[in-house]
């Protein structure tokens, strides 16, 4: 389950409906040097990547998106500083480079958990986006705590039926099943089948 060259796909699902960053446009990116120019070419990258297969092109877009981000500057313990090292590490992830993206989630995390208090509902889209990456990497033990705190987090700000609930159960339980665990993997889908059910 490992993507040296590109996001997996739910590694994608997920950004699609969790991170600001990915707005995909179709015209050419605005050439401001800035943070808007940088968010454009990282959703044309990750769509290059992803939908067109082309890794020169997609590769050349995050690299660029890359420099642009790593040349702000922002203020320690800020959500801009959060919201920065959460954008770098994504970059990093569609390029492959893990080892790089894992400390900028982690610091992502301890930002917001630093400014926003460790049960913020905002920390639970940087849990899932590095637990993603590191079950990408067949990490499940390293993975799941992160992911059964954020159950713990959007219970108690959205309630025990949330659908919001469903992305990180849904990897729990494939994490239950990687592991053998098939007891808890088939609890986790009884239980999003039952958020399901009460959503209709």
């Amino acid at each position: 389950m490992t993507h040296r060259h590109s996001v997996s796909c739910l590694t994608l699902a997920l950004l699609m409906t969790a991170s600001p960053l990915m707005m995909a446009k179709a015209e050419p990116c605005p050439a401001t040097g800035d943070l808007t120019e940088a968010n454009c070419l990282y959703a044309q990258g990750v769509e290059a990547l992803e939908k067109s297969h082309d890794q020169a092109t997609g590769n050349k877009l995050l690299m660029a998106a890359l420099d642009i981000r790593e040349k702000q500057t922002v203020e320690n313990d800020t959500p801009e500083q959060a919201e920065q090292y959460l954008a770098l590490a994504d970059i990093y992830r569609a390029l492959g480079r893990s080892g790089k993206a894992e400390p900028m989630y982690r610091k992502a995390l301890h930002v917001i958990r630093t400014v926003k208090g460790p049960d913020s509902i905002e920390t639970v889209p940087v849990v899932d986006r590095l637990a993603l990456m590191l079950m990408d990497q067949g990490r499940f033990v390293e993975a799941e705590p992160g992911l059964k705190t954020s159950v713990r987090v959007i219970e108690k700000e959205k309630g025990v039926d949330s659908p919001d609930l469903i992305p990180t159960l849904d990897k729990l339980a494939w994490i239950c099943g990687a592991g053998h665990r098939p007891t808890e993997a088939n609890a986790y889908r009884k239980r999003i089948d039952a958020i399901k059910a009460k959503a209709q």
